[in-house]
């Protein structure tokens, strides 16, 4: 879509993709969660994976696993990541990108136009490059280790480059 766009002399060819919610049209993602979900600020706890207050938050709905902009929190010799959120107890969890790896994503709510058999590879993130994987029932089995799959986010299933489905990933 950029070839053609700049072939066409269109300012949008050289823009940059957007990972945010771009439909909002100039109104930030925090105002529009206040005025259509509701989810106002909410202050709570960021604490560290043995559950120590290390800093304060404005929204646990604010932040999303693998997040590292926006935390605000200083004092540590290694850059901190959301590892995960808790909506209930108001909470972010954040550690070192090592805890983030995983092996093993849940999944909710599968779309498959194929066999989950045929599933070979997986994008979890939008800029991310596909990890081979096994699809087994509500769970996908990664080869290799992803960092930090986002609940919520989706998941994209992949044979080659055809698209077999999608799923919701589970917290």
């Amino acid at each position: 879509m950029r070839a053609i766009a700049a072939e066409h002399d269109l300012p949008v060819a050289s823009t940059p993709d957007s990972q945010d919610l771009c439909f909002l049209a100039g109104t930030g993602r925090a105002a529009f969660l206040a005025r259509h979900g509701g989810l106002g600020e909410r202050p709570g706890d960021i604490v560290d994976g043995e559950g120590r207050v290390v800093g304060r938050h404005h929204g646990a709905h604010n932040f999303t696993v693998g997040q590292r902009r926006g935390l605000h929190v200083g004092g540590t010799s290694e850059p901190l990541y959301v590892l995960r959120t808790d909506a209930g107890a108001n909470t972010v969890t954040v550690g070192p990108r090592a805890a983030l790896a995983t092996r093993t994503v849940r999944i909710r709510k599968p779309h498959l136009h194929a066999p989950g058999r045929e599933v070979s590879a997986v994008k979890l993130r939008y800029r991310a490059p596909a990890v081979p994987c096994t699809l087994r029932g509500d769970t996908i089995a990664l080869d290799e280790p992803v960092d930090g799959a986002a609940p919520g986010q989706t998941a994209v299933f992949l044979r080659g480059d055809a698209v077999l489905g999608c799923a919701t990933i589970a917290a």
